[in-house]
């Protein structure tokens, strides 16, 4: 149970004056409350009750009074009889006053938590095409088909996908960037709240050190606070600063290795195709809102994040996508997803024959037409991450 005298002197009641100095202690309790309710929510601030004059006598009206006050905030129990100065009635004031928030009471109670926003370009996409014309008609065995010109499958797909130079470096980069953003973006708002507290003690300063008589006694306290609190903000400032070196240098750091890989692939090449990669390597889609005004709740800025895949189309029908990946912070394409088929494009219909000679392999213009093997279209589809974008309810996780 909470202190009945959870104020110290300041509820000291040895005489009439000490009474209203107390009542008003309690009041200015409830106010502070009142004005101040809990961040990211429903509930708006209200404005303060009156505090007793000197000499007051409180009374069960009073009482009342501030019940109510707290009542309008969120609704309490109250359990106590309304007696002249009882201790329990003060110490029950500060239980209701002593909730999860505070007089707004518990969560869920009163306020609702307001939905974490959509990320701004939530569910956006966009393609970029490209046709490759595929000429004539070649006709190989099966022996020549499975030639792996570029080796792709031992070579060039396991560097792309290399962990310990690739991936590795890649996933710890994107981690620390978002744990540097959140670290950043705390430090921002707490520098923003201390830059108001120093204006407010400029303020008080300015008002004690042109009073007429001159108060100097006055006017050095008041500096004296001025300047402690200028210390504490400029410590906040290189801590934000510190965390925002940290924040661009992890972005660097993904953005290497990501630019590694487009380049290891975008080098393969094949006598007979046309190499579509880069069609990745050319798009880039930074994370949306990275500003500190944007709220992510707890899933973060990753959230705001596009991803793409890379695929074909035969003679107009269904899209085969085969590879796929993200972005980088900066916005940079890597790969998570490489099929065993590397991304070309042929310059021919090739049809692929166990011998060339018997049926149905003799006729090469009949055999081409029927084997629907020449992807022309190529796509780069890149897209917002419509799984984790949207506006959601921070307490349960599910979208608002």
């Amino acid at each position: 149970m909470a202190s009945p005298n959870p104020g110290g002197n300041v509820y000291k009641r040895d005489t009439p004056e000490d009474l209203h100095r107390a009542w008003n202690a309690v009041i200015r309790k409830v106010n502070d409350e009142r004005e101040n309710p809990p961040e990211d929510t429903n509930c708006e601030a209200l404005s303060p009750i009156g505090e007793v004059e000197a000499n007051h006598i409180w009374t069960q009206t009073d009482i009342e009074d501030v019940r109510s006050a707290i009542d309008e905030m969120c609704a309490y129990a109250w359990t106590e009889d309304l007696e002249y100065w009882k201790d329990a009635i003060i110490t029950e004031i500060d239980e209701a006053l002593n909730r999860e928030w505070g007089g707004w009471g518990d969560e869920d109670e009163c306020c609702e938590e307001e939905c974490i926003p959509a990320c701004s370009d939530c569910e956006e996409e966009s393609d970029t095409f490209e046709v490759v014309a595929a000429e004539g008609c070649l006709i190989w065995p099966m022996w020549q088909c499975l030639i792996d010109y570029i080796q792709w499958i031992g070579v060039v797909r396991p560097a792309a996908l290399d962990y310990g130079t690739i991936m590795g470096p890649l996933y710890a980069a994107i981690s620390l960037f978002e744990y540097y953003h959140a670290a950043y973006c705390r430090a921002f708002r707490e520098v923003e709240d201390l830059e108001e507290e120093l204006a407010a003690l400029e303020a008080i300063r300015d008002a004690a050190c042109s009073q007429i008589p001159p108060d100097p006694a006055a006017c050095a306290a008041a500096q004296a606070d001025v300047d402690e609190k200028q210390e504490e903000l400029d410590e906040k400032i290189e801590e934000r600063d510190e965390y925002q070196e940290e924040m661009d240098t992890a972005a660097a750091d993904a953005d290497a290795p990501a630019s590694a890989q487009g380049a290891i692939i975008n080098a393969a090449s094949h006598p007979e195709q046309q190499n579509m990669w880069p069609l990745v390597t050319a798009t880039n889609h930074p994370w949306a809102d990275q500003d500190c005004a944007f709220r992510h709740g707890y899933r973060g800025v990753e959230r705001c994040r596009w991803r793409w895949n890379l695929g074909f189309q035969t003679n107009g029908g269904p899209w085969n996508v085969r590879w796929s990946g993200g972005y980088t912070p900066n916005g940079i394409p890597y790969a998570t997803s490489l099929s065993v088929n590397s991304p070309f494009a042929s310059y021919h219909c090739i049809l692929c024959c166990w011998s060339v000679d018997p049926s149905p392999c003799q006729n090469p213009a009949s055999a081409c037409a029927q084997a629907g093997s020449c992807p022309a279209t190529w796509r780069l589809h890149a897209y917002s991450d419509a799984t984790a974008c949207g506006a959601y309810d921070p307490s349960t996780g599910l979208p608002c």
